[in-house]
């Protein structure tokens, strides 16, 4: 086993130390609560308009902020809040031109939203300066997906709408998030799964959840320099570890949190799905809520995506098994900030620092001679589900 060299002690503050790490790259509360008051005023906003396709129309978020996967982005304050609007009076035969350019309109009405709207390929873009911006998507009713799909634009406005379920994705990856190892080292990584339109920020998440952040910054860091667009993209990400995560777990492996970390990570490439073709292998990353989304669709047009994905997998493989290797807190705390934290690593020494000057005081300091020393643990928040006995 990848830390096999660290008793459960050392295993359970490598985790803790991850968990902390984690929690310096979301939303704060503020952040969280000034989001999601913008994003109530945006809604009301298309929501009361005269026209009658937005009269019909509800929005709602997606992506990270949906999922609470937040990441903050590398070298900048803004996060990124995506947004849905759906046209419940809209259809596909309108044109995705026209069904972005109605709400564009309705945003440049609002004397508040025209100085910070900006026009995307696909969406509207509401910039707030050092906070965060939103993408407003444009989207229909897909009556061909059983699951309750949508329809949003392609890049190319003049081609067909495209399908997409950021509701039926949300409900599939909450429900892998709620699996929890039945001999998992309590109170490290506690779950919390909540399916709201912004779900509220909670200070211990799921290990699902951690993992996905991790893969996220790590992916962030090792592509810091290249802006050529193949860095894997996060929706790739998260769906190859929900569907690692599902197998580890059921599989009834008794395994440490940090064990369940590179393990998943480990299996993330198996579900790759390949076909070899006359011009070279097809890609297949399947939208497990709806039929006709490839994920990995650009792979196929751009090897040099494929290639990136599987380097950074292989990097990151190495940069987590090395922590089992560090001796020391400092020497950990480098390693987190140069190859998977990044800055706010530097954060984490300071809380870590903190905790046992008051641990001292108090005379229960526990230490380990390899990691360092333990970390608060949050309450448990919900029963889970569990495998494996």
């Amino acid at each position: 086993m990848t830390f096999q060299t660290l008793n459960d002690t050392q295993k359970h503050h490598l985790a803790g130390l991850l968990e902390m790490a984690c929690q310096e790259l979301e939303l704060t509360k503020t952040q969280f609560e000034d989001a999601q008051s913008k994003y109530d005023a945006v809604g009301r906003w298309l929501d009361d308009a005269d026209h009658p396709i937005l009269a019909d129309s509800r929005i709602f978020s997606q992506g990270s902020v949906r999922l609470g996967t937040t990441v903050k982005p590398l070298g900048r304050d803004e996060y990124d809040v995506d947004l849905v609007c759906h046209l419940l009076s809209g259809h596909a035969s309108m044109g995705a031109a026209y069904l972005k350019k109605i709400i564009g309109d309705r945003l440049k009405a609002n004397g508040h939203y025209q100085p910070i709207l900006e026009e995307k390929q696909r969406c509207w873009r509401l910039n707030y300066a050092g906070q965060f911006h939103m993408d407003i998507t444009p989207s229909v009713t897909n009556s061909r997906c059983v699951d309750g799909g949508l329809l949003v634009p392609d890049k190319d406005l003049s081609q067909s709408m495209k399908p997409s379920n950021p509701e039926g994705y949300t409900q599939w990856f909450e429900k892998r998030a709620e699996m929890t190892p039945y001999m998992m080292a309590p109170g490290s990584m506690e779950i919390r799964a909540d399916i709201e339109p912004l779900p509220e920020q909670v200070p211990i998440k799921g290990l699902l959840k951690r993992i996905v952040q991790i893969c996220k910054r790590h992916r962030d860091l090792k592509f810091k320099d290249d802006d050529s667009g193949k860095a894997p993209i996060s929706v790739i990400i998260t769906t190859l570890a929900a569907h690692s995560y599902e197998a580890v777990v059921t599989s009834g492996r008794r395994l440490a949190d940090i064990d369940m970390v590179y393990e998943v990570i480990a299996g993330m490439k198996r579900y790759i799905q390949c076909q070899k073709t006359a011009t070279g292998i097809f890609y297949y990353i399947p939208n497990p809520t709806t039929k006709g989304e490839n994920f990995a669709e650009k792979w196929n047009t751009n090897r040099e995506r494929a290639k990136a994905f599987f380097e950074w997998h292989g990097a990151i493989l190495h940069d987590v098994e090395e922590l089992g290797r560090i001796a020391g807190l400092d020497s950990l705390i480098e390693h987190l900030r140069e190859k998977i934290i990044g800055p706010e690593a530097g954060r984490v020494l300071t809380k870590v620092t903190d905790r046992m000057s008051v641990a001292r005081t108090a005379g229960i300091l526990l230490a380990s001679s390899s990691i360092g020393v333990g970390t608060a643990h949050g309450d448990p928040v919900r029963p889970n589900k569990f495998y494996g006995s």
